[in-house]
C-alpha cells in the first residue's frame, strides 16, 4: 500500500511530468492541475510579520543555496500499527546534477533517479532494470520564471479569481516526497494558518518550528503539520503531518539525518556507468504503463 500510494505514485508524476516537458506542454498542464486542487493549496494573508518572513524564505530557498547532499528518512504510519519507512540519499546542484537513491526499507526495494546529459535515468536496482528519457535543462529555467518570489506575487498568482500554487520544477520531477522539504516553494504558497512555536536546532542549524493547519469553509480543522525550517537557508529540515483529529497521531514523518550545503560533487556520483550492468526497458515497460501512453496523440 504504502509503496503504490507514495512512490510509485510519484513516479508516475514524473514521467507524465517528463514527457509534458519534452512536448513543451508542462505550463498548461501544471496550470490546471493546480487550478482544479485549490481547495488543498490556499494561503492566508493576515500572518504575524515574523511569519511572514519566514514564508518568505521559503518561497525563496532554492536561490539560496548551491549544492546539497545529504540522507534523510521518510516514515508513514497507520493507527493499525501498520507502518514503512524508506531512507534516501540525496545529491543535488540544480539545473545540471539530480541524485536521488530510495531504499525502502521493509520491502527491501531499491530505487535510483540520476539526471545527467539533459537524460533523466530511473532505475528498479532490485530488478536490475533502468529506463531512460530526455529531459532538456532549459525547461528548469523556463519555469522558474514562473515561481513567485514575494506573499503579494502568491496573491496575484491567480486565473478567474482562483488561486495557482506553482512548485520548483525540479520538485516535479523528482521520485520522493523529499522533494517538498528540499523546494519548499510549493509549501509556502498553500493557504492555512502558519504559528511559530519554537526556535531550536537541527544538525546544527538554527530552525524555526512553525505549526500549520487548514480549515474547510465550516471551519473544521482538515490538514495539520509541523515543519522545522532552517534559518538559513528556507529548506524544510523535517516535517510531521497529523491525522485530521489533531496534533496526536503523525501519519508521516520526513526528516534529514545528515546534510551538507554547497561542497563539491564528485561527477562519478552521477556517471550514466551507474547502469551498465541494468538492463534498459522502454518508459512504458519500466512503469507497466499501456503502449502509447504520455505521448502527444494520447493527451486529450
Amino acid at each position: 500500500m504504502f509503496k503504490k500510494n507514495i512512490l510509485i505514485g510519484s513516479l508516475t508524476g514524473l514521467i507524465m511530468a517528463a514527457g509534458l516537458i519534452y512536448f513543451d506542454l508542462i505550463p498548461q498542464l501544471l496550470h490546471n492541475v493546480q487550478a482544479a486542487n485549490i481547495q488543498l493549496t490556499l494561503f492566508n494573508s493576515e500572518l504575524p510579520a515574523e511569519d511572514v518572513d519566514i514564508v518568505g524564505l521559503m518561497l525563496n530557498s532554492h536561490n539560496n543555496w548551491k549544492t546539497l547532499q545529504g540522507t534523510a528518512t521518510i516514515s508513514n504510519y497507520e493507527k493499525d500499527g501498520q507502518s514503512q519507512r524508506m531512507v534516501v540519499e540525496v545529491l543535488l546542484a540544480p539545473p545540471d546534477i539530480i541524485k536521488i537513491e530510495t531504499i525502502i526499507v521493509e520491502a527491501r526495494e531499491h530505487f535510483l533517479q540520476v539526471y545527467a546529459g539533459e537524460t533523466m535515468y530511473d532505475a528498479d536496482i532490485g530488478r536490475a532494470i533502468f529506463t531512460r528519457m530526455p529531459l532538456p535543462s532549459t525547461f528548469v529555467e523556463r519555469d522558474l520564471n514562473l515561481l513567485p518570489t514575494s506573499l503579494q506575487a502568491v496573491h496575484e498568482n491567480n486565473t478567474e479569481g482562483v488561486p495557482i500554487v506553482y512548485p520548483h520544477p525540479i520538485a516535479s520531477i523528482i521520485s520522493s516526497p523529499l522533494s517538498e522539504l528540499v523546494f519548499p516553494t510549493g509549501l509556502a504558497q498553500r493557504r492555512g494558518e502558519y504559528t511559530l512555536v519554537e526556535e531550536t536546532e537541527i544538525l546544527g542549524r538554527p530552525v524555526w518550528g512553525v505549526n500549520w493547519q487548514k480549515a474547510d469553509d465550516s471551519g473544521q480543522v482538515i490538514l495539520r503539520e509541523r515543519l522545522w525550517i532552517d534559518q538559513q537557508t528556507g529548506i524544510v529540515l523535517k516535517i510531521e503531518r497529523f491525522s485530521d483529529s489533531g496534533f496526536e497521531f503523525i501519519r508521516e514523518e520526513i526528516y534529514f539525518d545528515h546534510i551538507v550545503l554547497d561542497a563539491p560533487i564528485a561527477t562519478e556520483k552521477i556517471s550514466p556507468a551507474l547502469f551498465e550492468n541494468l538492463t534498459e526497458k522502454s518508459v512504458n515497460d519500466y512503469f507497466g504503463l499501456p503502449d502509447g501512453f504520455g505521448t502527444r496523440e494520447s493527451l486529450p
